[in-house]
């Protein structure tokens, strides 16, 4: 698939081009299929993965799913601007995989893709958004927790916590940890599905490799959660941080226009607050140029995606992606007025960027900037959107032995950042008392395969019990 997308990619290009008039004008067409809130259900995932048979209709039209999911992810490999849900790559595994034999690793990851998957979906009753996957489960011999409808949602997404890490001797469930605004009683370690306004969550690169030097342990009833690593560091230093864009409902395109420029000049505030934290460092413990190491943490280590996309493609200085971000994070430096200016410019439009979007200030400032430097504007607005994305409700901190993250907004300064074995990515966490500690946030940190390496070198582990 990864191999035929680019020329199927420039075919459906073509056929758009010459049916249309426009390149892009059927896979914006898609998208906006895909978009649909019927996409957005948790049931859906159950009546696409489970049915004998499944179509997709469109008016007059009828297509196989499986052409319509190939076509979907052609157009994410072509980093679409417009943007499919990030659950949709698991909703195309598991209908490639339905009636399949599956080892307890493909097993393991297939579970764990799935609840990644259920965080951004909606459902009435919050409880559905596990019970979905048990019939799912069941069809692959997958032990599961049964649904009961007379358990609260706190037990519900516990159990389903515990059964994952129990069934794959894993804690990489608590990479999807958000201590937003959480359920009553639900334990810090366990994720709470309800949001669907979720940010992305903090997850190791794809083949990456953690420590397994000792397994979790419960006690107390499965209510407490042993888990063995070291102390890293101590958080020193914490960014500002922004949430996700507001929902525009019944307005007119005037006070979305005014809504989005405001909220563009709000984030360009804190990335520029981001910028000052990170580089306020001076230079950093590995010996690496510190704005690569800013561009590793801010991409939170996805930034080497395949040749054909664009945007946060590549790694090496002269690939678009590091051009673009060296002058981005100069430019976020710029002084603010330059931003206020464009804020102040209702009347300004961009061909090929209709509607609100058109009204973000970082879109003008950008575009004079990569203009000058002879860098594709719709490239380099991609790499600013999908940093944007990245950053959602993360904080950039640093820690007292120079080292710089990305975590969720609830970290502060004095939390303790530690290394599990079994767990793919930093955690940071919090003391209740003199042995037990609240779990605040998964992290990424610079360079996470040397900070693992430096965990496993240690012979003996600290033990910390999570509430």
């Amino acid at each position: 698939m990864r191999l035929l997308s680019p020329v199927l990619l420039r075919r459906l290009q073509q056929a758009s081009k010459r049916i249309t008039g426009s390149p892009d004008h059927l896979f914006n067409l898609i998208a906006d299929l895909i978009n649909d809130r019927y996409f957005s259900r948790m049931w859906t995932t159950q009546e696409v993965v489970l049915s004998n048979k499944c179509s997709v209709c469109y008016g007059e039209y009828t297509i196989p799913w499986s052409d319509f999911a190939n076509a979907a992810m052609i157009i994410t490999s072509k980093s679409s601007r417009s943007g499919l849900p990030e659950g949709f790559l698991t909703f195309w595994t598991l209908w490639r995989q339905k009636g399949g034999a599956l080892d307890a690793s493909a097993a393991s990851n297939l579970v764990f893709l799935s609840l990644v998957l259920a965080l951004d979906r909606v459902a009435t009753d919050p409880r559905d958004k596990i019970f979905a996957f048990y019939g799912i489960f069941h069809n692959y011999n997958i032990d599961f927790p049964v649904p009961d409808y007379s358990k609260s949602a706190a037990e519900v997404f516990a159990e389903a916590a515990i059964s994952v890490i129990k069934s794959a001797k894993s804690l990489l469930i608590l990479s999807l940890v958000n201590n937003n605004d959480r359920l009553p009683r639900l334990p810090s370690w366990v994720p709470d599905w309800r949001d669907p306004g979720f940010a992305p969550p903090i997850l190791p690169p794809q083949g990456f490799t953690h420590f397994k030097t000792r397994e979790p342990q419960f006690s107390e009833g499965e209510r407490l959660l042993h888990v063995f690593g070291r102390v890293f560091g101590r958080i020193a230093s914490c960014s500002d941080s922004y949430r996700e864009y507001p929902i525009f409902r019944d307005a007119d395109l005037g006070t979305v226009a005014k809504r989005v420029a405001s909220d563009g000049l709000q984030r360009i505030r804190v990335l520029q607050d981001w910028t000052r934290t990170a580089l306020r460092l001076g230079s950093y413990p590995t010996r690496e140029d510190l704005t690569t190491v800013y561009f590793a943490t801010v991409t939170q280590g996805f930034s080497k995606l395949d040749d054909s996309s664009k945007g946060l493609a590549g790694a090496s200085p002269d690939k678009t992606a590091d051009k673009a971000f060296y002058a981005w994070s100069k430019l976020l430096l710029v002084n603010e007025l330059m931003y206020q200016h464009y804020v102040d410019r209702p009347d300004l439009s961009v061909p090929g960027y209709p509607g609100a979007d058109a009204r973000d200030p970082a879109y003008w400032a950008l575009s004079n900037l990569y203009a000058s430097q002879k860098l594709g504007v719709a490239d380099t607005w991609d790499m600013h959107n999908k940093v944007l994305k990245l950053a959602e409700n993360k904080a950039l901190f640093t820690t007292d032995n120079g080292y710089m993250g990305v975590a969720f907004h609830t970290v502060r300064q004095g939390d303790l950042v530690v290394l599990l074995s079994h767990a793919g990515v930093p955690m940071v966490i919090r003391p209740v008392d003199a042995v037990r500690y609240q779990l605040v946030a998964p992290a990424y940190m610079h360079p996470l395969s040397g900070l693992v390496a430096a965990a496993k070198a240690v012979g003996s582990l600290e033990e910390f019990v999570l509430v």
